[in-house]
């Protein structure tokens, strides 16, 4: 392996390893089932992998890495043409910092979250869960700065209503 090949995948893995575990939960809140969030990510590795001598400012990678994540996520969403269920097993909650009331909870919103549009769901994800800036969304995303913000306003409102109809529903029938 000659150096510079080294040198592309050292400085590919450090930027990556400042960026996974963040892309981890983001494909896993977008996706349904394991299968298909391994397929994600090691997916837009290879792609971001493949591209990485054209991403100028490295500083971008992550927005590159998103995008590039939220690409494959919309493809396979339209490839199954069909809101399949949420897949409760594929979110890992660190037992040890969280009780059982907020694992429910958790698993709650996923479940709402699975429910929005993918724009929107994605939206939502990208800033409420990994704290991303509107702007940033907007580099991911494409659009326009008041289209993200629309879609987060619009997601939020969304899933506000499911959450309070599935407590509704909790209450009204405690068996269920």
């Amino acid at each position: 392996m000659n150096n510079a090949l080294a040198s592309k995948q050292v400085e590919f893995m450090r930027l990556y390893e400042q960026s996974h575990a963040r892309l981890t939960r983001y494909v896993q809140a977008a996706v349904y089932n394991k299968d298909d969030v391994k397929d994600i990510i090691s997916d837009t590795l290879l792609r971001v992998y493949e591209k990485f001598d054209t991403i100028e400012k490295k500083e971008s990678f992550i927005y590159y890495l998103f995008k590039t994540a939220s690409r494959l996520i919309t493809d396979l969403h339209k490839k199954q043409k069909r809101n399949l269920e949420y897949d409760e097993d594929i979110l890992q909650l660190p037992s040890n910092e969280i009780n059982t009331t907020q694992s429910f909870e958790v698993k709650e919103l996923y479940k709402a979250l699975s429910r929005l549009s993918l724009s929107t769901r994605e939206a939502i994800i990208l800033f409420e869960i990994e704290g991303f800036s509107q702007e940033e969304i907007c580099k991911i995303q494409g659009g326009s700065l008041s289209g993200v913000k629309s879609r987060i306003a619009r997601g939020r409102e969304l899933l506000k209503r499911i959450l309070l109809d599935s407590d509704k529903v909790l209450i009204s029938n405690p068996r269920t």
